[in-house]
């Protein structure tokens, strides 16, 4: 059952220049990306799904990195520690849009002191559902309400908190490695699910991380989990391709 024992949550705060901080923000910033769902392709794998393709031990994936303006990403320091994360997670974003509501893909990956960058999880979310079920939701297993008479513009000119829960994660950190999220419209990062991203077309978002809108994300760390190996080959994890790490920046919005 989750938490295991030992889970504790693990903050990283937005910060300047595309940094993932441990403390809050103590000024104001806001990033900006364009929202498009064509930037990539709509999956990070093509041919055969069975046996001997994208079941077979490391599949030709080919997950791509989002073009410039596209996304947004922030990258941790190298961890002093070992860092195991097992559980769900949650990544917590104050934004406004010039649409009534966009589609948030998270992507969070390991970038590695070899260079290459590690898939680990992702998490979406329909900016119009932003709306927790209170009974149900805890700090780092957030769920959506999805009942109709929750659904709700964004306001316009407006920022409001929309939570993306991430999916269920096992994964051992190494010391010297960093955390990355990058934020984007839906697509390119998983094998075979073709997301049926609203809107259809573009559209202008930005972040806001400040004092009093502090966009982070939070993730299951397990106290005292020991990691007796090292870094293992890249590709080399089931389902978690590997790429070469490619520096993205933020484009700063108002």
């Amino acid at each position: 059952r989750f938490p295991l024992p030992g889970t504790k949550a693990r903050s990283w705060y937005l910060g300047d220049g595309g940094a993932l901080t441990d403390a809050k923000p103590s000024q104001a910033g806001v990033d900006a990306f364009r929202y498009d769902p064509s930037a990539l392709p709509s999956t990070n794998f093509t041919g055969n799904t069975g046996a001997g393709g994208l079941w077979k031990a490391t599949p030709t994936y080919r997950w791509l990195n989002n073009p410039a303006g596209t996304a947004l990403s922030y990258v941790s320091a190298p961890l002093s520690a070992d860092t195991t994360v097992v559980g769900a997670g949650a990544v917590q974003t104050w934004i406004k849009a010039d649409k009534p509501s966009v589609d948030l893909q998270v992507t969070v990956s390991e970038v590695r002191p070899d260079g290459l960058e590690t898939f680990v999880q992702g998490g979406w979310m329909r900016a119009s559902g932003r709306k927790l079920d209170a009974a149900k939701s805890t700090e780092l297993a957030p769920y959506p309400s999805l009942r109709k008479k929750d659904i709700k513009p964004l306001p316009k000119g407006k920022y409001s908190l929309v939570t993306v829960p991430l999916y269920y994660q096992g994964h051992a950190y190494r010391a010297g490695s960093r955390l990355r999220i990058v934020i984007s419209a839906p697509g390119g990062a998983q094998p075979i699910w073709e997301f049926d991203a609203q809107p259809s077309g573009t559209a202008n978002v930005s972040l806001a991380r400040s004092p009093s809108m502090p966009s982070r994300v939070l993730l299951p760390a397990i106290a005292g989990a020991k990691v007796p190996t090292p870094l293992p080959p890249c590709p080399g994890l089931r389902g978690e391709p590997c790429r070469p790490y490619v520096a993205l920046a933020n484009t700063p919005g108002r």
